[in-house]
């Protein structure tokens, strides 16, 4: 297959180039179980100028917290489940 034999960190760059793009953003849901693993990542894997991010806070806009608590709670650290304490 012509895309597994490309290098990840060439290929991105070539597509950035060829579509005249300076970079491009992601959006990430640290609410989310399958996105927030990604955030405690150890090491985190170099990013790219070309990758911006943006953090979305949807879960907490409408109301969601039982997901968010329930991330929370598998976190490690665990954070608190309270505001209480925040500046």
């Amino acid at each position: 297959d012509w895309f597994a034999a490309q290098d990840a960190s060439d290929h991105l760059e070539r597509v950035f180039r060829l579509s005249k793009l300076k970079y491009a953003v992601m959006t990430n849901i640290p609410f989310a179980p399958e996105e927030a693993e990604h955030w405690t990542a150890s090491p985190q894997p170099p990013l790219t100028p070309r990758l911006k991010t943006a953090l979305r806070v949807d879960p907490m806009l409408v109301g969601d917290w039982r997901g968010i608590c329930s991330v929370l709670r598998r976190a490690s650290p665990p954070h608190p489940l309270s505001m209480e304490g925040c500046v």
